[in-house]
């Protein structure tokens, strides 16, 4: 199953004169950790408080939550020569520039000095909280001097957010906490670090990893969608809170005032609605950032479950794995028996791609209002081997697609892509023409062959030039 990881950065409350800062929602592989709310309570007042009630010494507040299970404790500080991504102890971090071997600034007092990419320290604290200033610093011990330096250049164990091989990482960590608390982000590698965000990520921070390990979604008042690899970004503003389903699908939520919807996710075209619940989500408080909308779910059946917020109710809606995208409103339907074994056998990677094709178009002759259904179930199992350079499995499952579907302008594309990529222009461009002629978004994407790498053998053919004249 895929790993998805919410990840708040901060959830600070008063809670009692021997434990005024309680850090809450840990984190959890897959299900959701509920969101915190980021209070105007912050790191001085507590200490001006601890001094009231007699509190002593200064509280150490970790900048992050701790994640459960954490290895950290029994390893052993291991300096950057080990690689950006060795694991880190509590307390411990790592200098962090944005390019390799770079230099990041830090003071001793009124002293500047210049710390390195890779530089073993000691964490202390750092001052983030609402209303703490345009610019967050942290507070760490280097070569036994005590260094403030800008928060996002310190890496801690817990600001990252591992993949299940090891092999890759995003860190976030706090920049500003003004009217709201902003976060950088980063995908790490062992010799890749890609900006995702500067300071627009929030303080709730939801990675969730493809369970082939070819691609990471990354939700924090956005989306970011990371193939791997290569580290191809794709980025959205009107989505977040990614999970993947046991299957590959990617489920996003909605991320406007009035948007907490559920969509299945695609790189080809535009993310299809599968579950609303009427109202609008609550409306964000001044002084509090509530992030986005829960991940949903998924159960071992897959069937899917989201939550969302109406009023001061949580309203639940669970669809089975055959049901997702045909009862928005999360009701059950029914469907026909042979339905979902079709679609599990497209999906099968073991299943011969030239019978899943058959047995789509087989099913859709005793089940013609799934047309759809089965037409993306054909499309994804071909663009998976089309990813993998199986052209010739993948061609029968979009051919399937075509005939399925014959508003399906994304495995139309497909094929061009196929026949281009082969040198077949004439072939390619009988797939192109039709999305010509199938409306407006369908003629977006054709454009998008002008500059997408696949289409390089035929771009100057007599064929290929006429769409675009």
């Amino acid at each position: 199953m895929a790993s998805a990881v919410h990840h708040p950065l901060h959830a600070e409350r008063v809670s009692s004169h021997a434990e005024l800062v309680d850090y809450q929602g840990r984190l959890r592989l897959v299900s959701y950790t509920p969101r915190p709310m980021l209070s105007l309570i912050n790191r001085r007042m507590v200490r001006f408080l601890l001094a009231v009630l007699g509190g002593a010494g200064v509280v150490s507040v970790p900048p992050v939550l701790a994640r459960e299970n954490s290895p950290t404790s029994a390893v052993g500080f291991v300096p950057e020569s080990s690689g950006l991504l060795t694991v880190l102890p509590k307390g411990r971090g790592r200098v962090f520039s944005d390019k390799p071997g770079g230099a990041v600034a830090g003071k001793v007092g009124r002293k500047r000095i210049r710390l390195h990419d890779g530089d073993p320290v000691q964490f202390v604290d750092d001052n983030s909280g609402i209303g703490m200033g345009e610019d967050t610093f942290a507070e760490v011990v280097f070569n036994e001097q005590r260094v403030t330096v800008p928060n996002q250049n310190i890496i801690l164990e817990d600001r990252l957010s591992r993949s299940p091989d090891g092999n890759w990482a995003v860190f976030s960590s706090f920049v500003s906490c003004v009217d709201f608390c902003y976060a950088s982000g980063w995908l790490l590698g062992a010799n890749t670090r890609i900006r995702l965000a500067e300071r627009s990520f929030g303080p709730d921070l939801t990675v969730a990893w493809r369970s082939d390990g070819k691609e990471v979604a990354v939700g924090s008042r956005g989306l970011y969608l990371v193939s791997l690899p290569d580290g191809k970004v794709t980025s959205s503003s009107e989505f977040t809170s990614p999970t993947y389903a046991p299957s590959g699908r990617l489920f996003v939520r909605g991320n406007g005032e009035r948007d907490d919807a559920v969509y299945e996710w695609s790189t080809e075209g535009k993310p299809r609605k599968v579950l609303v619940v009427p109202g609008n989500p609550p409306v964000m408080e001044t002084d509090t950032d509530p992030g986005g909308p829960r991940p949903v779910t998924f159960a071992r059946n897959e069937a899917l479950t989201a939550e969302f917020e109406r009023n001061d109710t949580i309203r639940r809606r669970t669809v089975a794995a055959g049901d997702i995208g045909r009862n928005l409103d999360g009701r059950s339907t029914p469907r026909p028996p042979t339905l979902d074994q079709t679609l599990k056998l497209i999906e099968e990677p073991t299943s011969p791609p030239a019978t899943a094709a058959t047995t789509a178009l087989e099913e859709c002759v005793r089940s013609p209002a799934f047309a759809h259904e089965l037409a993306v179930a054909a499309n994804t199992r071909g663009y998976r081997l089309f990813q993998d350079g199986k052209l010739d499995d993948a061609i029968p499952l979009f051919d399937a697609a075509v005939s399925l579907d014959g508003k399906y302008g994304m495995t139309r594309f497909n094929l061009a892509r196929i026949y281009a990529l082969r040198g077949n222009a004439p072939e390619s461009v009988v797939y192109l023409r039709m999305l010509k002629v199938m409306g407006k978004a369908q003629r977006d994407r054709l454009n998008q062959a002008r500059n997408d790498s696949a289409f390089e053998k035929i771009a100057n053919s007599p064929e290929f030039q006429a769409l675009f004249h």
